[in-house]
């Protein structure tokens, strides 16, 4: 109402400039999450500043509206409009948190390119800590875990309280890198260390949905351990964050869709795409990468899977997405694509993480093409592989590698297959 007032006495006496007076109204209506109306006084004020006279303003009022369109889902209006407060005044734009705000919208939404273009080039005069951050976004978005975890962990530890946008930026981010990280290597050691800095931080500020990817990184390791009540607990957690609107996220369409692709279902995948209140499966690669994972799980190709498209690292689960793909290209006889897919698998992690196992798993399959290769090997192999996630405890992740060898060798050698086949049987049926 004081926002209001305060237009309204500027609007009849010209007592104030009226954009600023605007801009904090925007505010005070997406603090409100009445954002339609946030976004149409802030584009009001907007429209009545000259950008070459009063360039701070209109760089401050573009940040301003970027934020209230990342709150709508609309990522591609939200990155113009930071895009045009760069152009405007780079300094500026500092000034105004731009370049995290960028590197926030494009890992949320899964921009890769522009996440990876900001971290290349950060604008001068960034906060130090603030480019390691956005560097470690963006290395953990291309797979490169080690720089990421190595780039993090002293944000994480510095106990040192960046502001921006209004939310603790470090270390609360940092710890964030760091719990989804060792989530897709695996891992709960990692969680179990942040958690309860991240929970201090949800309650200091009231806002528990700070927590949400946390919580998609444990309903992750649930899944794969076979823990599917957790699994619809987590669901349900998520479900009570409202306006953090996790579900028009990239990651949380993508794990949450995880025990559908599962199933090998690739239709009920597609069906699920066309729901008009996630983000339209044309425009991402989530989809492409479920299907993949399905097909996979089948032990089949499928044609529609582009094995070339972009695969942004935290869409599904960057190993299982890599591995998916290295399989389809077995299938497909491009062994040269199959190999570098393995190559990236590597990179995520040693051989006792999940990135490990799955680089074996796939290695195995491209072995397996020669025609001389011995099957009892084959299989021993895919028996040690089974071991080491069991040693993580993802038991229903250890059925999978069992079952995939043994679909494998099945046609090759039976008496190689049996074992691992009956491994896989017998978890499905304790699950």
């Amino acid at each position: 109402l004081h926002a209001q007032a305060a237009v309204d006495i500027a609007r009849r006496s010209a007592a104030r400039p009226l954009p600023p007076l605007l801009g904090q109204l925007g505010v005070v209506w997406r603090r409100l999450n009445e954002d339609e109306t946030a976004d149409a006084v802030i584009r009001s004020a907007i429209d009545m500043v000259d950008e070459d006279e009063q360039p701070e303003l209109a760089v401050e009022l573009l940040a301003q509206r970027a934020t209230v369109l990342y709150y709508m889902a609309r990522p591609e209006e939200s990155m113009a409009c930071l895009d045009r407060a760069t152009a405007i005044d780079p300094a500026g734009a500092v000034e105004a948190g731009v370049p995290w705000r960028k590197a926030h919208l494009a890992f949320s939404f899964g921009i890769s390119d522009a996440l990876q273009a900001v971290a290349a080039e950060v604008l001068d005069g960034t906060d130090p800590l603030v480019t390691d951050l956005i560097r470690a976004m963006a290395a953990q978005d291309r797979g490169d875990f080690d720089t990421a975890v190595e780039l993090a962990t002293p944000l994480a530890d510095s106990g040192q309280d960046t502001l921006l946008q209004g939310m603790l930026l470090l270390p609360l981010r940092a710890s964030m890198v760091l719990i989804q990280v060792s989530a897709f290597r695996g891992s709960s050691d990692t969680i179990r260390a942040r958690i309860a800095s991240v929970d201090a931080y949800a309650e200091a500020v009231q806002t528990p949905a700070v927590r949400w990817r946390v919580v998609l990184s444990q309903l992750l390791l649930a899944h794969l351990t076979g823990h599917d009540e957790t699994v619809e607990e987590h669901l349900r957690v998520l479900g009570s964050y409202g306006r953090a609107r996790a579900e028009t996220m990239r990651g949380y369409r993508a794990i949450t869709a995880l025990p559908l692709a599962w199933t090998g279902d690739s239709a009920a995948l597609v069906s699920r795409a066309d729901d008009a209140s996630l983000p339209p499966a044309g425009a991402d690669t989530c989809l492409n990468d479920l299907k993949a994972i399905a097909a996979a799980r089948r032990g089949e190709d499928d044609p529609s899977v582009d094995l070339r498209m972009a695969a942004h690292g935290h869409s599904v689960m960057p190993p299982l997405n890599r591995a998916a793909r290295a399989l389809l290209a077995v299938h497909r006889g491009d062994t040269e694509r199959a190999a570098e897919e393995i190559a990236r698998l590597r990179a995520m992690g040693g051989p006792d993480t999940v990135p490990g196992v799955l680089a074996d798993l796939a290695t195995i399959h491209l072995d397996a093409v020669h025609p001389d290769v011995d099957p009892a090997a084959l299989a021993a192999r895919g028996a040690d592989a089974a071991d080491r996630v069991a040693t993580l405890g993802l038991t229903r992740l250890e059925a999978w590698v069992a079952r995939a060898v043994a679909q494998l060798l099945v046609d090759r050698d039976a008496s190689a297959a049996v074992p691992l086949a009956h491994r896989a049987v017998d978890i499905a049926a304790d699950l």
